[in-house]
């Protein structure tokens, strides 16, 4: 099995703002995230013989779970500190950087083009399918999951988590994003040519039931709302410097509370790309 990832500096999102930022405390959890858990909804419909394209892969985390199941995988990310981060982890493979609007492959090449949480970051993301759609195989699958911002709720009920969803929802729109992308995936698809469109929910949810996941969790937005978002949303005029101190403390009185959870639901679509 083969891993490729290429270095590369013409990715072309000059024009895009990435809200989460790629601070530690974000791809420290993006690093936690595997193929099981964030593609289960695609892990059937592989094949051995598959070649497959992981677009913003991150720190590479779920796409090196993808070379159990498929014969090449290939990922690619905007980020080249992620990618360099990526390197560290990933046992000296390769990395490539590239733009979800101009990835560097001829038509017709994969079998499966893969993203997690991309679409929803991205000014046109019609436009990132249509690229996905042209680098497929006559046949071939795309294969999407994205977060509902909006569903986001845990307990305790705590205005200051209240307020963070708000305000991270509207950093968000204003960076000309869609924090609700999970909601248009089947929307999107049609838009750009794919057909057979299937769609699906998951819920994700942090408990107890793995309480070092939970904390982790939440002490990671306590500090990405200072070191990451909550920059932007008081740029923006979208919140006041107290209003992300209410929101990390927040975020730190539901991480240090065993009996509280939190949960949100990721819309997920497969669709295929017609034969002719």
């Amino acid at each position: 099995l083969k891993l490729w990832f290429k270095a590369s500096c013409n990715f072309g999102l000059d024009m895009e703002k990435y809200t989460h930022g790629h601070h530690k405390s974000v791809v420290s959890i993006h690093n936690a995230r595997t193929v099981e858990d964030s593609a289960a909804f695609l892990l059937p419909m592989l094949q051995p013989h598959f070649k497959l394209l992981d677009v913003g892969c991150g720190p590479g985390s779920i796409t090196r779970g993808f070379t159990k199941h498929v014969k090449e995988v290939i990922g690619v990310d905007s980020s080249e500190d992620v990618i360099s981060q990526a390197q560290e982890w990933g046992d000296g493979v390769d990395f490539r950087v590239a733009s979800a609007y101009q990835l560097p492959f001829e038509d017709n090449t994969f079998d499966v083009v893969y993203a997690h949480q991309v679409l929803q970051h991205l000014a046109d993301p019609v436009a990132a399918l249509k690229e996905m759609f042209r680098t497929l195989r006559p046949g071939g699958l795309v294969a999407v999951r994205e977060v509902v911002y909006s569903t986001m709720h845990g307990a305790p009920v705590l205005p200051g988590i209240q307020k963070w969803r708000d305000a991270y929802m509207a950093t968000a729109r204003k960076n000309g994003s869609e924090p609700d992308a999970g909601l248009y995936l089947k929307q999107w698809m049609h838009s750009a040519g794919l057909i057979e469109v299937r769609y699906s929910t998951a819920t994700v949810t942090y408990s107890s039931e793995d309480e070092d996941r939970r904390k982790a969790f939440g002490e990671s937005w306590a500090e990405r709302t200072l070191k990451t978002f909550g920059s932007q949303a008081v740029e923006l005029g979208i919140a006041q410097n107290s209003d992300l101190s209410e929101m990390e403390s927040a975020w730190k009185e539901w991480a240090a509370d065993s009996s509280a959870i939190f949960l949100y639901v990721n819309g997920e679509s497969i669709a295929r790309k017609p034969e002719s």
